[in-house]
């Protein structure tokens, strides 16, 4: 793991200082403490007069604008839906499609001061303001920026993981492939990893490299012309996240999180606790899961596909994805963490990896130390989406796998 230019250990002391600093994980003060939700909420998307709310077709993202102002993306229809939970009102933007004013796999990306969001559509590669004026959704064009010099250094693959009020951007870039995605396999099988970078583009300055780590531990079984990959069990990842006008950046084996200011330095390191030792029940129950979604998709292509011809031999290729299943390594230790957030405080959450456990445990930090404020736990069914004060803004699921957004207060 490398921040961009030469930080050295050195460097660094003043900030792992704060690791044992008073209130944090190893310091004098008590323990923060662990809290829970309140059972009831503050709202429920199905009780909306408004069908845009009330009927969700898929929640694939929603973010605090305000303490009561919500912007959410419904995934069937690719369209962000604004709301005010106080009075009710609800303006909408955009849709499914190909026009300048529609999107084909819309996701929220930052917050702006006015109350507009900028989202990212990586099926076309593009990025937009989204905002609210008069009551109507407004979408608005970003420049884009010239990536050239990234291509330069043989990086390919970017996509934006954060963006400033001033029109900075952080992207995420991945090296290049070696040889054309539909050519013969060439990787020797086993273990490897994937390197990224992140980039700071400043509007009128050059691009400036940020951070570089590994990406998620991947396992690959070469067989002639074809090849299947998987995770490796309980592999460790590169995680990130934007809190404020700050980004966050773990690689989860190297036991913390580095949090970058708007000038690229490290303005915090937050401390991660030891992973969870794995028991083999663990490590089968995973690969029994994958086995019976390796099954599911080869029934459901072959239903798809029979009466037509298709250019691969589809037996043969699910085949090797099973092959591969069953030999993937597993990690003796689970990662600390497995998902970053930062909410509309500017406060750092951390979901912790417990294999086993049904619901969710977040640690919540405030960089200002850093220190760990509480840890809060979720009960099964409820998905953390943001925060903002004592108020959590969830995506619940019923039975029938409908998706609602809930609002829950905290209950200290």
């Amino acid at each position: 793991m490398k921040p961009g230019g030469s930080l050295t250990r050195a460097a660094l002391t003043p900030i792992l200082a704060f690791a044992t600093a008073p209130g944090s994980l190893n310091g004098t003060q008590q323990v923060p403490p662990e809290l829970g939700l309140a059972e009831i909420p503050l709202f429920h998307s199905a009780g909306h007069a408004d069908q845009r709310v009330s009927v969700i077709g898929s929640l694939s993202g929603a973010m605090f604008l305000g303490i009561d102002q919500v912007v959410f993306v419904d995934r069937l229809s690719q369209q962000l839906v604004f709301l005010n939970t106080d009075s009710g009102a609800v303006a909408s933007a955009g849709r499914r499609g190909d026009g300048p004013q529609e999107f084909k796999s819309v996701r929220l990306l930052a917050r702006a001061a006015d109350g507009s969001v900028a989202v990212w559509d990586p099926i076309r590669h593009r990025m937009n303001l989204v905002g609210i004026v008069n009551g109507k959704g407004v979408i608005g064009e970003v420049p884009g920026v010239d990536k050239s010099a990234l291509r330069s250094r043989g990086i390919g693959m970017t996509e934006p993981i954060a963006r400033y009020e001033d029109g900075t951007v952080v992207y995420e870039g991945r090296e290049l492939p070696s040889t054309p995605m539909f050519s013969p396999n060439t990787r020797e099988p086993g273990h490897y990893r994937n390197t990224f970078s992140y980039w700071l583009a400043v509007p009128g300055e050059p691009l400036r490299l940020l951070f570089e780590g590994l990406g998620s531990e991947l396992f690959n079984s070469a067989a002639g012309s074809g090849s299947a990959t998987q995770d490796v069990i309980f592999g460790h990842s590169l995680l990130h996240t934007q809190v404020g006008e700050f980004v966050a950046v773990s690689q989860t084996d190297l036991g913390s999180v580095l949090v970058f200011d708007r000038s690229g330095g490290v303005m915090a390191e937050v401390p991660l606790e030891p992973g969870t030792a794995v028991t083999q029940e663990d490590i089968d129950a995973v690969r029994e899961r994958r086995l019976a979604t390796n099954a599911d998709q080869t029934r459901q292509i072959r239903e798809q596909m029979q009466g037509q011809d298709f250019p691969v031999d589809i037996a043969s290729l699910w085949a090797k994805r099973r092959d591969n299943i069953r030999t993937t390594p597993a990690n003796e230790t689970a990662p600390p963490i497995d998902r970053m957030q930062g909410d509309l405080d500017g406060r750092l959450w951390l979901r912790l990896f417990r294999p086993g456990e049904t619901g969710q445990r977040w640690q919540v930090w405030e960089l200002g130390g850093p220190r760990l404020v509480f840890t809060l736990v979720l009960p099964e069914g409820e998905a953390f989406l943001d925060a903002t004060g004592d108020r959590v803004l969830l995506r619940a699921r019923d039975e029938f796998d409908v998706d609602y957004l809930v609002i829950k207060g905290i209950a200290r």
